[in-house]
């Protein structure tokens, strides 16, 4: 069996496809389960990695990212001990925060200690040899200190037993996004905003901003992904592995607003690409990962 490998720099979890029937008169069976990968981004070092990437372009303009996200940090430790129990901050972390403002502890002890961290997880549920779905998630465990439109994506690619990417069409997608006050309570549920195609769902959202009265903030604590491909031309061809691709970008400032773009090249493999309108360093990505699931349950994990 041909094993198919990529390079891509990103967040990629492939799921395989099961060998077709010997018996062609029979349905192809359905494999039902939880196969699946985490990953899990703390803020306070995607930060750092955005700042490396600005301060290595001599051209930057605007402010250096962690500079920001500092900022940021300070006025989030200036809240009672109330406030950041209901974004999520556990009696360790608060200390942690009281101790920075005290000047007891320096900001990379306390942001290392209390920073938010995304949990992203890209699951196969379901799959036959012309047909399969994934979802992507992902959950804040506490409120991120950068605050602004946010975005997600899930991509997927169908590969043949030659190694070769062939064209898909969406059967089924949804997508959701869990908001809650800054008390810790639920807000409720929302679709975010959403564009489609053949082996991709891109969407957007404000993961800060008033609740529908205009009398309270909420934030987005968790949200999701599914989609579910097929063949584009029925009969043609089936799966021999495919590839899915679930990626995250979170905003460091509250203003501009983020494109998506999907791109799948001919041996099947994902680039999914998140440009904010502010400039790149205004962007953190999330969760980098990209596996390959083959007939015979074997996986390759990739970098």
């Amino acid at each position: 069996m041909n094993k198919v490998f990529s390079s891509l720099l990103a967040l990629c979890v492939a799921v395989s496809m099961l060998a077709s029937s010997a018996i062609t008169a029979m349905a192809a069976p359905v494999y039902e389960g939880n196969d699946s990968t985490t990953t899990i981004t703390t803020e306070y070092e995607a930060v750092l990695e955005q700042s490396k990437i600005y301060n290595q372009q001599r051209s930057a303009r605007g402010i250096d990212p962690l500079v920001e996200f500092e900022k940021g940090f300070t006025k989030r430790a200036a809240l009672s001990e109330a406030e950041l129990k209901g974004m999520g901050y556990s009696k360790e972390e608060i200390t942690a925060l009281k101790e920075y403002l005290k000047g007891n502890i320096s900001f990379e002890a306390a942001a290392t200690r209390a920073s938010a961290d995304l949990t992203a997880t890209l699951t196969n549920s379901k799959h036959t040899t012309t047909r399969y779905t994934c979802k992507y998630s992902w959950s804040w465990d506490k409120t991120p200190i950068g605050l602004g439109e946010d975005a997600f994506a899930l991509a997927m690619s169908g590969i043949d037993s030659k190694s070769k990417a062939f064209e898909t069409k969406k059967m089924s997608s949804s997508a959701s996004v869990s908001f809650h006050y800054t008390d810790g309570t639920f807000y409720k549920t929302e679709t975010p905003s959403t564009s489609t195609s053949g082996n991709s769902v891109k969407c957007t959202f404000d993961s800060y901003k008033m609740n529908s009265l205009g009398d309270r903030w909420v934030w987005a604590k968790s949200g999701y992904i599914t989609l579910s491909i097929a063949p584009a031309v029925s009969n043609s061809t089936t799966f021999e592995c495919a590839r899915a691709y679930g990626e995250y970008a979170h905003s460091t400032t509250s203003s501009g607003t983020i494109d998506i773009s999907v791109t799948v090249d001919a041996a099947g493999s994902i680039t999914v690409s998140f440009t904010h309108s502010k400039g790149n360093t205004k962007r953190t990505l999330w969760g980098y990962k990209q596996i390959i699931f083959y007939n015979d349950g074997t996986s390759h994990e990739e970098s």
